[in-house]
């Protein structure tokens, strides 16, 4: 159960990886605004879209199956099979690519494919094996490795870039070749620390098993193949559509607004994700999961809710004194796109459900659905010549209204109450408006400067969490066990 001492250093161990990757990404990304215009951003941002796109199916998701397999010889012959078609899609992707390029056109998504094609295939490869690897070691529970990977990656992402960035004249060539070297540098590290256990040694290998493998876990490709390129489209898409009638700057103050939106998810949520799919294919009781379903959104209401108000009422004032000037539209984006990235962050977690109970069909139907909702509604918008801020606008009620949807679904799969987490809803939505307060007065009825409403923001968050801990008997429990389980290992 969540509340389990076991599933929280678990998490831990991912998240204290990726807090630190984080926190290096946050110290350093003021840096690299300041070296890099938002138009750099955008070129990196199209790169970025069409890697993490592909990538993302590029193992076809037999990595999934290696989660749940319950043999631990089968989950090895699937980690084989879905390095094998990371490497497949990657070659076919260059062919693809290559004869994109052919097409003469103005198109800055085809500009820079013709330009960049090797690197983008590059990326596809790197960022694909580094799936593949983060599934199996969620399957052998070494999570501290992938806590650790969480760090390496960002880190020296962020130190290449910034190097080329102050040795070479700044361009997006920069913010590729950190990125690749980044991921490249992770691979190597996970690749090392498998090596010395010998957990991915495979002798004797047998071509039969390997077929047999490939047609009993044939669901994950013909529908959880779909099913995950649907949702990176959702995700990955607006970039190369907004990149095609905004200008190039728009689409860098887009990128990053959306990067800071999913940081608590690159930091907190992903992890939560993989022990969530590791607690509930371990025991498939409705009681066991629908605690199990409770007890996470409970404490993912409670730890975004606030900071949810807080960026959308101070999102210019914190891009304008992080970032930098040229970086104040990307604050507007933030504040209209963080109720999207709200329901983003509750969904993520549970839709670890559709591969515990096989639903990928079903699935696959629902997020068409909801890629044509906030597709179409983006495209509309950018067609008919809305200005940013209205397209935004309804871009993001199109996510979360489509999100909420889907939550609802997934809780359904397991026959779990929806009015249970309807009631933790409301309440951190009124505590979290009280102590909000305090920041509206300053902001709206003072004239207080960027500045001080980010000190005044800061403080407040301080405060909630704290009120939070000591008025949260079972979280302080937790937090005390997890601590003194921590202090004795």
């Amino acid at each position: 159960m969540l509340n389990s001492v076991n599933f929280i250093n678990n998490v831990a161990k991912i998240t204290s990886g990726s807090f630190f990757g984080q926190l290096t990404f946050a110290l350093t990304t003021p840096m690299i605004t300041r070296i890099y215009d938002p138009e750099f951003f955008g070129y990196f941002a199209i790169y970025s879209a069409i890697v993490r796109l592909i990538s993302a199916v590029s193992s076809l998701r037999y990595e999934m199956a290696l989660l749940i397999t319950k043999k631990e010889k089968d989950a090895k012959y699937l980690f084989l099979i879905s390095n094998v078609f990371v490497f497949i899609i990657s070659l076919i992707s260059y062919l693809v690519l290559s004869l994109l390029s052919l097409f003469n056109s103005s198109s800055t998504v085809l500009i820079l494919i013709d330009s960049y094609k090797e690197f983008i295939c590059l990326g596809i490869f790197l960022w694909g094996m580094i799936n593949v690897f983060n599934a199996s070691e969620t399957r052998f529970e070494r999570f501290s490795n992938i806590g650790i990977l969480k760090f390496i990656r960002p880190f020296i992402t962020a130190v290449v870039t910034i190097g080329y960035g102050l040795i070479f004249k700044s361009s997006y060539f920069g913010l590729f070749i950190g990125d690749l070297i980044g991921t490249f540098f992770g691979i190597i590290f996970i690749f090392l620390r498998n090596m010395q256990s010998s957990t991915i040694a495979l002798r004797n290998i047998s071509f039969d098993q390997i077929s047999f493998l490939i047609k009993r876990y044939k669901n994950f490709p013909l529908f959880g193949t779909f099913e995950v390129l649907v949702n990176s489209l959702m995700i990955q898409f607006p970039v190369i559509l907004i990149s095609n009638f905004q200008p190039i700057a728009v689409v860098g103050a887009f990128a990053l607004a959306n990067r800071i939106l999913l940081m608590p998810m690159t930091l907190f949520n992903a992890g939560v994700s993989q022990v969530f799919l590791k607690n509930a294919s371990d025991n498939k009781s409705v009681s066991y999961i629908n605690n199990l379903i409770i007890k996470t959104l409970r404490r993912l209401l409670m730890l975004s809710i606030f900071p949810l108000i807080i960026i959308t009422l101070t999102g210019e004032e914190l891009f304008l004194v992080i970032f930098g000037n040229n970086w104040i539209e990307a604050g507007k984006y933030i504040e209209i796109l963080s109720w999207w990235g709200f329901s983003a962050f509750l969904v993520q977690p549970l839709s670890q459900l559709i591969y515990v109970y096989e639903k990928q069909k079903e699935a696959l139907i629902i997020s068409f659905g909801r890629l044509i909702a906030r597709l179409g509604t983006l495209s509309y918008c950018l067609v008919t010549n809305q200005d940013i801020i209205s397209t935004l606008i309804y871009f993001s009620c199109a996510g979360l209204i489509s999100n909420l949807f889907f939550l609802k679904w997934l809780m359904q799969i397991t026959n779990c109450p929806f009015k249970r987490i309807f009631k933790d809803f409301t309440k951190y939505l009124v505590r979290s408006a009280a102590f909000s307060i305090p920041l509206i007065i300053f902001k709206y009825f003072f004239d207080s400067s960027s500045i001080q409403v980010l000190i005044i923001s800061i403080v407040l968050t301080i405060f909630y969490g704290v009120y939070t801990i000591l008025t949260d008997k079972g979280l302080k429990k937790l937090l005390v066990q997890s601590f003194g389980q921590s202090k004795d290992s």
